[in-house]
């Protein structure tokens, strides 16, 4: 059984892969107001990937909205994505873009998740799928106010049977479609610009070997990578590519608004090549971009009542709109974040408890350098400055050496600046913290670096056996666990539940809580579930149920 499994988990794995692009080519085929969108190079393919994801994000969510996720239309949305691309693809490129993808599979299987996952990304999609249309969800965790706009394209991944335990798959596929997208973008690239795309494949393979390291914050930070790439080695300036590229970094930031760190680049490169197209703009695209910013504001409206959850003055009280969410508490959750970032819950044994004075006049930047920078930044400076003078030594041969990206390196470090001043994660900002380095590197160095293609091909060989090899070791390791991150149902992630209580509302409707409320998580409980005391009501308009929750005050 175990072994069906996991050859099913394959399957349903590479079968996604082909759907997301499937949309993709829908995106640039259908709704681009292009005249001729033939698919040129490899790169060209594993792109449609990328943009496939705000319009199944859009499709997901319209799905929520209207139907409720059920296995029928999972399966006909899958199926259309699936089709479209085998009858835009031809056999040789579908075997030849899914060598890297398959290879990078054992990524997939884990037992440990991230933590985030058990505390509220699980149970949320939980709550998104359980056929109701819930307003105010941020009262059942003020997490659910700002969770991520990609649990709805996870949501069509719901199929019968497996429910939930394809959960990941979408998420991996992100990080699989970008260092596929690097190795053939390496190949398919004859000038100084193959250094960049094949140290970052490194990189990105080397640090980020295992699925439990990755929450939506990392996703958002692939897909940067994913926008500099594209733009950096563009050679044409065109408005399709200004629009793919305008919708990509739109998801970015719905996914999590920790993308706007990297507007300053974005900027740059609207700037530097001229990519400014808006004026050309038909219809039906201008239709595509608005929906993928409805959809982000709407989100944040029906979740906590608020036009953007960001913005504190854009929410609405409950005398206007009763599951809006307090608004003290959204600007103390995000202080609170702040300061977590900063590493003030961090401290050692001398603590400064005055917040103020642990912010004032960068106090805070001495207690994060030994929390956050050593543990976290500088470990991945360490391993920039590895591979960057391991591939310094493979240079084909002495050109003159030329630097015109002064602007761009301002440009990035504009963007690290912002991400240390107000959000000082790793997790935040490490594409602009990578791209960054590198830059100043390759400026010190002042030297143009050449790849030999077999040289790349033997790297990039033994990278994927270096993953492979460490995944194997953590799935051994996995296995031989004693606690709830046992392997139990293998290849799938342990879904153990928790201990809960039945409560009810002021209309007899019962919701369920942890019996361990300190832990603050109602990780694979029934749904409504929440840690604190709320209120809902039930309404159904035709054949959708709706909740409008509120918490109850105490």
């Amino acid at each position: 059984m175990e072994l069906l499994n996991l050859f099913i988990f394959f399957i349903i794995f590479l079968l996604s892969y082909y759907s997301i692009s499937g949309y993709g080519i829908i995106f640039n085929k259908y709704l681009l107001s292009t005249k001729d969108n033939k698919i040129a190079v490899t790169t060209d393919i594993i792109s449609n990937f990328f943009t496939g994801i705000p319009l199944l994000i859009i499709c997901g969510f319209l799905n929520y909205i209207f139907f409720g996720y059920n296995f029928i239309i999972n399966f006909v949305c899958l199926s259309i994505g699936f089709v479209i691309f085998f009858l835009n693809v031809n056999i040789f490129k579908i075997f030849k873009i899914s060598i890297l993808p398959s290879c990078l599979f054992i990524g997939l299987l884990i037992s440990k998740t991230h933590d985030d996952f058990v505390l509220y990304h699980f149970q949320y999609l939980k709550e998104l799928s359980d056929n109701t249309l819930k307003f105010g969800l941020g009262n059942i965790d003020l997490r659910y106010g700002y969770s991520s706009l990609f649990s709805y394209l996870q949501g069509i991944f719901i199929l019968p049977y497996y429910g939930l335990n394809f959960f990941h798959v979408p998420i991996y596929l992100i990080y699989v479609s970008l260092v596929n997208y690097l190795f053939f973008k390496t190949l398919e690239t004859n000038n100084d610009k193959k250094f960049l795309v094949f140290f970052l494949q490194i990189f990105i393979m080397i640090k980020f070997k295992r699925l439990s390291e990755f929450g939506y914050d990392y996703i958002v930070q692939f897909l940067l990578i994913y926008l500099f790439v594209d733009f950096y080695t563009h050679t044409k300036n065109n408005i399709e590519n200004f629009i793919v590229n305008l919708a990509i970094y739109l998801t970015a930031l719905g996914i999590k608004i920790v993308g706007i760190f990297f507007l300053p680049v974005f900027f740059y490169f609207l700037f530097i090549k001229n990519f400014f197209y808006v004026k050309y703009l038909k219809t039906k695209t201008y239709f595509v971009l608005l929906s993928a910013v409805f959809v982000i504001f709407l989100d944040s409206f029906l979740k906590v009542g608020c036009i953007h959850y960001t913005f504190v003055s854009t929410c609405l009280s409950n005398d206007i709109v009763s599951w809006a969410v307090d608004k003290n508490a959204i600007e103390d959750n995000a202080k609170m974040i702040s300061l977590w970032t900063k590493g003030f819950y961090h401290q050692g044994n001398e603590r400064v408890e005055d917040i103020k004075l642990y912010l004032q006049n960068y106090n805070w930047i001495f207690n994060w350098i030994k929390v956050h920078f050593y543990k976290k930044v500088l470990d991945s400076i360490i391993i920039i400055f590895i591979i960057f003078i391991s591939l310094y030594f493979f240079k084909k041969k002495k050109e003159t050496y030329t630097f015109n990206n002064k602007f761009l390196i301002f440009s990035l470090l504009l963007s690290l600046v912002i991400w240390f001043l107000i959000l000082p994660q790793f997790r935040f900002g490490f594409s602009i913290l990578i791209l960054f380095t590198f830059f100043v590197l390759k400026n010190l160095f002042k030297k143009n670096i050449f790849i030999k293609k077999k040289q790349f091909i033997l790297m990039t060989v033994c990278l994927v056996v270096y993953f492979n090899f460490m995944n194997i070791l953590r799935i051994k390791e996995e296995f031989s666990r004693n606690d709830e991150y046992k392997y139990i149902e293998f290849p799938f992630f342990p879904l153990n539940q928790k201990n809960y209580i039945i409560s009810y509302n002021s209309e007899n409707k019962e919701y369920f809580m942890p019996i361990q409320k300190e832990l603050g998580s109602c990780f694979n409980l029934p749904t409504p579930c929440s840690v604190t005391d709320i209120d809902f009501k039930y309404y159904s308009i035709f054949y959708r149920k709706i909740i409008f929750i509120k918490k109850v005050n105490s």
